[in-house]
């Protein structure tokens, strides 16, 4: 998968959406799925539209992740990678500050019941 629609959905009157509302679509690296990337980009704006929902073009972008770029999403960066078995596939890691955050919450929660009796649940 190396081709990434990075949509970012802007609020209209009267529709209620949260407010960062982010939609990304991956789609297969096959050349014969070039076509989809156009598509999927009609689709989403028709259907959209049907709900008054705008798509953001400044903040939308489409990222090639076979050429070696990536991205971030709630928390995540994704790239493309090989995997144990040698095929191309989408990967994804924590960034390290949410982690970090984390592990620094668990470290916190674990601490304060360090010394507690048996019997209290």
């Amino acid at each position: 998968m190396s081709e990434d629609v990075h949509v970012r959905i802007c609020e209209r009157l009267g529709v209620k959406l949260p407010r960062a509302t982010r939609l990304v679509v991956l789609i297969d690296a096959y050349k014969r799925h070039d076509w989809l990337i156009g598509a999927v980009t009609e689709r989403l704006r028709e259907e959209f539209a049907k709900l008054q929902v705008e798509i953001n073009d400044e903040k939308s972008r489409t990222v090639n992740l076979e050429r070696g770029e990536s991205f971030s999403f709630l928390g995540f960066d994704f790239r493309y990678l090989r995997s144990l078995r040698g095929a191309m596939r989408p990967h994804y890691t924590p960034k390290l500050k949410k982690l970090t955050a984390l592990l620094r919450e668990l470290k916190e929660v674990f601490r304060r019941y360090r010394s507690q009796p048996i019997d209290r649940q």
